[in-house]
């Protein structure tokens, strides 16, 4: 810029200097006589920390990713932020204090500074009990609205799997009626236990069966040679005349011999029947044990629908309890904790008039000399008009 242009420009400024004065004087008396009529503002502050705590989402079928801490922090103070400055929890602070204001108004005497993980909330208000209420019950409100937010994850997911719980819990009960009317039909408790019981049972007959079968070979043993002796006997009494007098003796020793073997003779029948009478007792087990083996996949399949339908619910009911429980630490623990509550302010806040005053006047000064521009150039547009209208006339 050269002298010319700069003498051009300020013959503009000194030639409109008196719109430019009177513009600076009428801003600034504006903002003297708004900034010493109002009435003293107090300013009241809560700060809050955010907590760390667990993803409120409840995982049904694999982990819940996760974000780190200092992503987890900012997010809580972004969205915890945005219920500050929400509407609806402005509505709600005036209807708890019985505020005849709107809104905007509550939301406009409210500031939020962040300082790394903290959040500091300020309520200006004439007096400094309405300060100290209206920033403590604005954060109140926006601490539960925050944390009804955050636990709705949990709630929907609890809603859901109490649903499913019990549908789980029809379908074991289900299961394990139908398991006990298959038991008292087919008289059985445990199945491998009947089935051990059974084995037990055939081998004590088998072994029976096999004791009576050698007790038969040892009496038809003895009786043959009950039966050799009385042979003999009877060979040395043939031997022996009419008149001997030991013919008596070898008679009574055939007979007494005779009749042992008799007896060894009944006791393998009797052993002998035994043994046909426990064969009969082990084919009746082995076939009632058969029958029970052919209730093994019935039997199975019911206890394993008894185990599915257990697992199901125990599962259903370990999720349903971990999302009860991050629903109640959203809404009672939550993200969000007041670390220094308000305190009702014991002097007016500082006045704004010295700032507001050097912004004013160095605005008014700016719009005095754009103005003056302004007007120096449409003066002379309207100039060159009328000396064209002129000549054209001519």
């Amino acid at each position: 810029m050269d002298i010319t242009e700069f003498l051009t420009y300020w013959q503009v400024i000194r030639k409109r200097l008196w719109l430019i004065a009177l513009l600076f004087i009428a801003t600034m008396a504006v903002i003297l006589v708004t900034g010493l009529t109002s009435p003293p503002v107090y300013r009241a502050t809560v700060k809050l920390q955010v907590v760390g705590s667990e993803p409120e989402q409840v995982s049904l079928f694999g982990n819940v990713r996760t974000t780190t801490t200092t992503d987890e922090i900012a997010t809580v103070q972004n969205e915890f932020v945005s219920v500050l400055k929400n509407g609806l929890v402005a509505w709600r602070t005036i209807a708890e204090l019985n505020l005849s204001a709107s809104a905007l108004d509550v939301l406009n005497r409210i500031s939020i500074v962040r300082e790394g993980d903290a959040i500091y909330v300020t309520a200006e208000a004439d007096t400094p009990q309405g300060a100290e209420s209206l920033v403590t019950t604005h954060v109140d409100k926006a601490i539960q609205y925050y944390r009804e937010y955050r636990a709705l994850p949990a709630r929907v997911a609890r809603e859901f799997l109490t649903a499913q719980l019990q549908e789980a819990g029809d379908r074991l009960a289900q299961a394990k009626d139908a398991l006990l009317k298959f038991k008292l039909q087919n008289n059985l408790d445990s199945l491998e236990r009947e089935l051990n019981a059974y084995q037990d049972i055939i081998r004590a007959l088998e072994a029976q069966r096999d004791a009576a079968s050698v007790e038969e070979q040892k009496a038809l043993a003895v009786a043959q040679s009950y039966r050799a002796e009385a042979q003999k006997a009877q060979a040395e009494l043939d031997k022996l005349s009419e008149t001997a007098a030991s013919r008596a003796y070898y008679q009574e020793t055939a007979r007494r011999f005779l009749q042992l073997a008799a007896e060894q003779d009944a006791a393998a029948a009797g052993h002998r029947a035994a043994r046909a009478e426990l064969d009969q007792q082990i084919s009746q087990k082995e076939s009632e044990l058969l029958a029970l083996i052919g209730l093994r996949e019935k039997y199975d399949q019911l206890n394993r629908e008894v185990a599915l339908a257990e697992q199901d619910y125990n599962f259903l009911l370990a999720k349903e309890n971990e999302a009860r429980l991050k629903e109640a630490a959203a809404l009672q623990v939550g993200y969000i904790q007041i670390t220094e509550p308000a305190r009702t302010p014991d002097a007016p806040a500082q006045s704004n008039l010295p700032r507001l005053a050097a912004v004013g006047g160095v605005t008014s000064l700016m719009v005095g000399i754009i103005l003056a521009f302004v007007l120096e150039f449409i003066e002379g547009l309207s100039g060159a008009l009328r000396r064209r209208g002129r000549t054209a006339v001519r």
